[in-house]
Protein backbone atom coordinates (compact mmCIF):
# COMPACT_ATOMS: atom_id res chain seq x y z
CA UNK A 1 0.00 0.00 0.00
CA UNK A 2 1.67 3.38 0.89
CA UNK A 3 0.72 6.30 3.56
CA UNK A 4 -2.84 7.36 3.94
CA UNK A 5 -4.79 9.79 2.11
CA UNK A 6 -5.46 11.80 5.28
CA UNK A 7 -1.86 11.96 5.92
CA UNK A 8 -0.91 14.22 2.91
CA UNK A 9 -3.97 16.03 3.44
CA UNK A 10 -2.26 16.37 7.35
CA UNK A 11 0.99 17.67 5.38
CA UNK A 12 -0.49 20.09 2.81
CA UNK A 13 -2.64 21.61 5.78
CA UNK A 14 0.23 21.76 8.25
CA UNK A 15 2.72 23.30 5.58
CA UNK A 16 -0.22 25.73 3.81
CA UNK A 17 -0.33 26.87 8.08
CA UNK A 18 3.11 27.28 8.21
CA UNK A 19 3.80 29.23 5.05
CA UNK A 20 0.77 31.42 6.22
CA UNK A 21 3.03 31.96 9.72
CA UNK A 22 6.05 33.26 8.29
CA UNK A 23 4.28 35.41 5.27
CA UNK A 24 2.21 37.33 7.47
CA UNK A 25 4.58 39.44 9.79
CA UNK A 26 6.32 40.46 6.28
CA UNK A 27 2.72 41.45 4.60
CA UNK A 28 1.54 43.21 8.12
CA UNK A 29 4.99 44.90 8.31
CA UNK A 30 4.96 45.99 4.55
CA UNK A 31 1.52 47.69 4.94
CA UNK A 32 2.55 49.38 8.24
CA UNK A 33 5.65 50.80 6.45
CA UNK A 34 3.67 51.56 3.06
CA UNK A 35 1.44 53.92 5.85
CA UNK A 36 4.53 54.97 8.11
CA UNK A 37 2.84 53.94 11.18
CA UNK A 38 5.09 54.20 14.43
CA UNK A 39 4.37 49.88 15.12
CA UNK A 40 5.81 49.15 11.39
CA UNK A 41 9.36 49.59 12.16
CA UNK A 42 9.11 47.11 15.45
CA UNK A 43 7.12 44.52 12.93
CA UNK A 44 9.67 44.94 10.18
CA UNK A 45 12.42 43.96 12.54
CA UNK A 46 10.30 40.80 13.84
CA UNK A 47 9.94 39.79 9.94
CA UNK A 48 13.57 40.31 9.08
CA UNK A 49 14.21 38.13 11.73
CA UNK A 50 12.01 35.26 10.91
CA UNK A 51 12.98 35.67 7.18
CA UNK A 52 16.52 35.62 7.79
CA UNK A 53 16.28 31.61 8.26
CA UNK A 54 15.41 31.67 4.26
CA UNK A 55 19.06 31.25 3.04
CA UNK A 56 20.13 32.83 0.72
CA UNK A 57 17.61 36.06 0.29
CA UNK A 58 15.67 36.02 3.18
CA UNK A 59 19.09 36.40 4.84
CA UNK A 60 20.03 39.11 2.42
CA UNK A 61 16.20 40.76 2.89
CA UNK A 62 17.10 40.48 6.55
CA UNK A 63 20.53 42.45 6.91
CA UNK A 64 19.07 45.11 4.34
CA UNK A 65 15.75 46.00 6.40
CA UNK A 66 18.15 46.25 9.27
CA UNK A 67 20.45 48.31 7.42
CA UNK A 68 17.95 50.89 6.16
CA UNK A 69 15.94 50.76 9.94
CA UNK A 70 18.79 51.09 12.33
CA UNK A 71 20.14 54.26 9.85
CA UNK A 72 19.84 57.69 9.37
CA UNK A 73 17.15 58.11 7.05
CA UNK A 74 15.39 54.89 8.74
CA UNK A 75 14.94 56.48 12.01
CA UNK A 76 14.00 59.96 10.92
CA UNK A 77 11.62 58.57 8.70
CA UNK A 78 9.92 55.98 11.90
CA UNK A 79 11.06 57.62 15.09
CA UNK A 80 10.44 61.42 13.95
CA UNK A 81 6.54 63.39 14.03
CA UNK A 82 4.84 62.28 10.98
CA UNK A 83 2.82 65.49 10.01
CA UNK A 84 1.01 66.30 7.06
CA UNK A 85 -0.27 69.44 5.40
CA UNK A 86 -3.67 69.81 4.17
CA UNK A 87 -4.23 69.48 0.98
CA UNK A 88 -4.82 73.25 -0.40
CA UNK A 89 -7.24 74.62 -2.62
CA UNK A 90 -6.35 75.12 -6.30
CA UNK A 91 -8.52 77.43 -8.46
CA UNK A 92 -7.99 79.34 -11.41
CA UNK A 93 -7.02 81.99 -9.24
CA UNK A 94 -4.74 80.49 -7.34
CA UNK A 95 -2.81 79.36 -11.01
CA UNK A 96 -2.64 82.98 -12.40
CA UNK A 97 -0.64 84.05 -9.34
CA UNK A 98 1.60 81.39 -8.96
CA UNK A 99 1.54 82.47 -13.12
CA UNK A 100 2.63 86.06 -12.19
CA UNK A 101 4.97 85.25 -9.32
CA UNK A 102 6.75 83.08 -11.54
CA UNK A 103 7.06 85.55 -14.40
CA UNK A 104 7.82 88.48 -11.73
CA UNK A 105 11.52 85.75 -10.79
CA UNK A 106 12.25 85.62 -14.58
CA UNK A 107 12.51 89.36 -14.75
CA UNK A 108 14.55 89.73 -12.20
CA UNK A 109 17.50 86.96 -12.55
CA UNK A 110 20.16 88.35 -12.81
CA UNK A 111 23.24 86.15 -14.32
CA UNK A 112 25.85 84.56 -12.59
CA UNK A 113 29.19 85.87 -12.29
CA UNK A 114 31.89 84.37 -14.55
CA UNK A 115 34.01 81.77 -13.63
CA UNK A 116 37.71 82.93 -12.52
CA UNK A 117 40.49 82.86 -15.15
CA UNK A 118 42.44 79.81 -13.61
CA UNK A 119 45.18 80.81 -16.27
Amino acid sequence: GGPPAFFFFFMAMFMLVMGGLMTAPSLIAGYGLLKRKKWARTMAIISGVIAAGNFPFGTAACVYTFWFLFSDPGKVIFEGNNYALPPGRQTWANQQLDYDAQRQREAQYNAPPPPPDWR
